[in-house]
Order: C-alpha cells, then structure tokens, then sequence
C-alpha cells in the first residue's frame, strides 16, 4: 500500500495547502494523518467504523437510546428489491463514510439503478480509497434503515460530539439542509476560537436542550477509546437518536482557521499515542508519539 500512502498525503496536501507533520504532531489533523498513516487500528476502531456492528455495540451500552430501524441488511445485490422496503427509507453501506441514497418515495425510485448502485458498494473496498486502516476488513453490507426528519421535511439538527480518552472534550451542532453550521464549543458550550474556513465565522447557535444527555451518551459509548467522534440526532422534541461514530473523521482532510485553533483541538487530545490502545485499556496511554513507517 506504499501507492495508497502517497494518494493520502497528496490528498492532505490538496485540502490544507500543506504536508502533514506526522513526529510530535500538535494539530488535530496532523494527530489524525498520523494515526491513518500508521496503517495501525485497534479491533475497537474497526467495529465502531462498521455501521452495523456500531449500532450492536451501542444497544448494549445505551439499551435505552433510540436508533434508527433498520428495514433490510443487503449481502448480494440480487437481494435487493424494492417491494420489501417502506416508502421511504435510506440505503447506505456498513464499511464506508458519506455514502448515503436518500429513497423519500420509491413509487419514483429505479430499480435497477439502485440495485446497481448496492452491487457497486457491495465490491467496494473503502479503504482502498480513504487509506483508513479502521475500514480495513470490514465485511461489505448494506442496510436500509428509517429516515428521519423534522417538521418541515429537513433532517434535524446533529450533536457530534468529540469523545477523548472517554470524555467529551468539544462540540460541533449541526443544522442540516438548512445551510447552517453550528460553531465549535467545549463541553460546556463555549465558543471555541476555531471555525472552517469557507464559512469564515459560523453563527452562534443556542445551547442545546438536551446537552447534558448527549454528552453522558457520549462518554457512556466513548468509554475505553481514546478519539472517537459520536454522532446524536436531536429532535425537535429533545429526543436523542443515535446516528453513528467516527474514529478519524473526515480523514483528517477538514480545513480549520485559525492555525491556532487547529492546535488548540490538537492538545485537547492527549495523551495521544498513533497507535490506539485497547478498548478495555483503562490505563494512561503514553504520549510520545511514534510514527510507524511502512
């Protein structure tokens, strides 16, 4: 995989108009393109990057969470039909991120071009595009699962919340198709100096009603990890519904101004080691960062 590498960091390099600094890393994305570069990934990566396998886990810590239903789990795309499913649902793989096909009527859904579209994420081999070792071995399925939306049709609003050492360290919540991004916060919901650079400054966003459970949510589920971003739908009714996880979100190819606010995410991970340590690890994780060559 010494292509795949190289793929990666021309990657890094395209969307933050600089190379990675993988020994001693600071920066957030600097501790995430180590990590990936590693090609290291602990078991406990790769079941909460599974889709499936996540939602297992999850109902085992939080069996009082609700999740989203799952309609139908596709092994082979000759099984796929659209006659079994609601009229309304979304198919997505196990084994990859963003890849979602939003069905809001099948009476108007092809077939055919769905079906496809599952035997194609069915051959699919995500970490050979991504170079994340946390999908690396994942058993490709695919799920159709309940869309879920608000009021006026839009999918609700999201908590992310961005777990270290098994405590929520910061804050993203955001407002979904409606043009919106909510701003980054600590854990008590603080404006943190740090933004994305094509919004320049995101608007303030009012603290979310159910705040103080999505966080103990979080650091039920983050319990034993050492980074993992957990993903919480929020209703308008101040239900919780849990979406997903993340071990290196967007690869850490996500742009963030200032410089120093990338930093100031980085140190709030620590200590950080590229190497994960063991999801039953309760003891301290050294600090000094070793990269891997391969």
């Amino acid at each position: 995989m010494f292509g795949g590498r190289w793929v990666y960091l021309g990657r890094f390099l395209w969307h933050q108009r600089r190379l990675p600094r993988l020994r001693e890393p600071v920066r957030i994305t600097d501790k995430l393109a180590a990590r990936i570069l590693s090609g290291e990934s602990a078991g406990w990566q790769r079941e909460f990057s599974d889709k499936l396998r996540c939602r297992e886990i999850v109902a085992e810590i939080c069996p009082e969470l609700r999740q989203k239903r799952v309609m139908a789990i596709i092994e082979s795309a000759s099984d796929f039909t659209l006659e079994a499913l609601p009229q309304t649902f979304v198919l997505k793989p196990n084994h990859a991120s963003g890849m979602n096909a939003f069905v809001h009527d099948k009476r108007w859904a092809d077939e055919r071009l769905l079906r496809d579209l599952v035997n194609w994420w069915l051959e699919l081999d995500y970490y050979e595009i991504s170079y994340e070792p946390c999908y690396r071995g994942i058993v490709p399925k695919v799920f159709a699962e309940e869309m879920v939306l608000n009021a006026r049709g839009y999918p609700p609003s999201e908590i992310q919340l961005f777990c270290v050492h098994g405590r929520v360290a910061f804050i993203e919540c955001l407002m979904v198709r409606e043009e919106i991004d909510g701003p980054l916060c600590d854990r008590e919901w603080n404006r943190l100096p740090v933004w994305y650079p094509l919004e320049e400054c995101e608007p303030d966003a009012p603290r979310p009603d159910a705040l103080d459970e999505a966080i103990a949510i979080a650091e039920k589920i983050a319990a034993g990890t050492d980074f993992l971003r957990v993903d919480l739908i929020h209703l308008e009714d101040g239900t919780l519904v849990f979406n997903e996880t993340a071990c290196t979100p967007w690869g850490g190819l996500f742009r963030l101004k200032p410089r120093l606010g990338d930093e100031l995410l980085g140190k709030m991970w620590e200590p950080y080691s590229v190497v994960p340590a063991p999801m039953d690890a309760r003891v301290r994780i050294e600090s000094q960062a070793v990269f891997v060559t391969r």
